[in-house]
Order: C-alpha cells, then structure tokens, then sequence
C-alpha cells in the first residue's frame, strides 16, 4: 500500500529539497565553509520537513482507508474485514466503534503532524504561544 504513494513523496522531497537549495542564505552558508550535513540538517531539513510531513500524513490516513481492500483482496484479519463483517451483520453499535476508532486515530495523527510542523515552523503562530 505504501508503494503508490512512494513516487510521489519522493517527487516531493526531491523537489522541495532543489527549491531550498537555491535560495541565498544556503549559497552563503557554503561560502562560509559551513560542512554539507551541517547546512543540510540545519537548514534545508528544517524547510522540506513541514511539506512532507502534510503529504505523509495524507498519504497515511489514505492507507488506513484503504486497508480494507487489501484486507478483503488478501483475506488479512484486521479491522477492515471486521468492517466488513459488521456491515454484513448490520451491526450499527460495532460500526459506530470502528468509525469513532479509526476518526480519533485520524486527528492523533493530524495533531502530530500539525505539532511537529508548528514547531519547525513559528511563523504561522502568535505571540501568545511562542
């Protein structure tokens, strides 16, 4: 399942990471004779991080959705075959449980991901949170 979304990440990564490379203050920090991991983690991680995380996070809550295809295709016990199971049985209260698990795992990725991302990057937050 992380196959379909392995190009396009790394599509992503690549290009952001050129993007930042071109900026000035990267060109002056080589010319300082900064080493290369030194400016590599210390600047141009900083930059592409936020933008992967978000399409990492997408591409996860994708694969939760889709984990009940492969779990079917592959007969995989899981909670997509116990999804469908509960459809066939209508069973309400058990599907009311796994949306209600599956949302709330959902939003603890996405405050994760938006944590981790306001901490890289302080310009979106105020200066009540700084």
């Amino acid at each position: 399942m992380g196959l379909l979304s392995a190009g396009s990440i790394s599509r992503i990564i690549r290009s952001k990471t050129l993007l930042v490379f071109k900026e000035v203050y990267i060109e002056q920090a080589v010319a300082q004779g900064l080493p290369f991991h030194r400016i590599f983690f210390g600047h141009v991680f900083k930059n592409v991080l936020p933008p992967t995380l978000s399409i990492l996070n997408h591409s996860l809550t994708s694969m939760i959705s889709g984990s009940v295809m492969v779990e079917k295709i592959f007969s995989i016990p899981g909670i997509g075959m116990l999804t469908l199971k509960a459809l066939d049985s209508k069973d309400v209260i058990l599907l009311a449980g796994i949306v209600f698990y599956l949302a709330s795992f959902i939003c603890i990725i996405n405050f994760i991901t938006d944590s981790i991302c306001i901490s890289l990057d302080r310009r979106g937050t105020s200066e009540i949170y700084r």
